[in-house]
């Protein structure tokens, strides 16, 4: 797609290896190149495949799985420990296979994931089967898992309770700097079809020391850092408490916020979160499922797209 939007009526692309290099009329395009391979696409429209920029793939499938009753207060002990403490590395292989195809019949083309595949090379080979171009992160990057998103909201202003524990995600800092960063070494090849990002899971759960070294590796190697923020008023409730102002104005405190960080969700933000996000060039990746779960009331409260902003959806 170009800024005028041009249209070709008859038109062909050709492409040489996984890269296109040349768009245009088809007498044109066809004169310059000899294909080894032609398909007809008989008059179909070809368009730019979609972008996924937050999903959890492994876990793609079981949506619905979740009963209405279950509190949100309660996900991480009743689902998340009890799932990821007993997942295999073949079950996650064939849950982002599952969901890489399903991608690939919905048109979109690319996916990052939210650093929650806690084997992620078997997220890796699903997706280089499924012939999917993915983004991967290291597996649960924190190291105040305490604090997952959780407290009783902004009427009390309660901090987090006590939480169950992730066998296979970090316990301290030390370990989780340790991880941190290991997928970037996809990004080696040029051509690689999966390459590397740097993701901290957020909601409170990562201390500054541990965001800010996150930030160096991203800014180092030049990648996307991706994280969860605001998803609910309880974990915006208990950074408020941690920090003494709004989350976002944490983040541009500590020159966290810029234009190579993505956070995931975002339903809560104040017209003062909402100028630091311009100002720092910050992309949002909007989530309207994850927020109807809990009827988070995105659209009231944080997920109008602002005028100037840059917000990418999710679906």
């Amino acid at each position: 797609m170009n800024d005028a939007g041009r249209i070709i009526d008859d038109g062909a692309i050709a492409i040489a290896e996984r890269r296109i290099v040349d768009v245009g009329e088809d007498a044109a395009v066809t004169r310059r190149y000899s294909a080894d391979r032609v398909i007809d696409a008989k008059g179909a429209p070809v368009h730019p495949g979609l972008i996924e920029c937050h999903i959890h793939a492994s876990t793609l499938a079981l949506r619905g799985t979740l009963p209405d009753h279950i509190v949100e207060d309660d996900l991480f002990d009743i689902f998340d420990c009890p799932y990821y403490n007993n997942v295999t590395d073949e079950e996650e292989y064939f849950g982002v296979v599952l969901a890489a195809i399903e991608m690939i019949r919905n048109d979109t083309t690319c996916f990052m994931e939210a650093g929650t595949v806690l084997e992620p090379s078997a997220a890796a080979q699903a997706a280089e089967l499924v012939g999917i171009r993915a983004l991967i992160a290291d597996a649960f990057i924190w190291d105040q898992p305490g604090g997952f998103a959780q407290g009783k909201g902004e009427q009390d202003g309660s901090t987090s309770r006590s939480r169950g524990v992730i066998e296979r995600a970090p316990k301290t800092i030390d370990e989780a700097l340790k991880r941190l960063g290991q997928e970037l070494k996809r990004n080696s090849d040029q051509e690689a079809l999966v390459t590397g990002h740097v993701a901290v899971l957020g909601l409170g759960t990562a201390s500054e020391e541990l965001l800010l070294e996150a930030k160096r590796k991203a800014d180092t190697a030049g990648v996307v850092l991706n994280m969860h923020q605001s998803y609910s008023s309880a974990d915006v409730a208990a950074d408020r408490l941690k920090f003494g102002r709004d989350p976002l104005l944490y983040l541009a405190d500590i020159d966290f916020l810029d234009s190579n960080i993505t956070l995931a969700h975002a339903n809560y933000l104040t017209d003062e979160e909402c100028k630091v996000l311009l100002e720092g060039g910050t992309s949002l990746a909007k989530a309207p499922a994850a927020s109807m779960m809990w009827a988070r009331g995105a659209v009231f409260t944080g997920g109008t797209p602002i005028s100037g902003a840059v917000e990418r959806t999710s679906v």
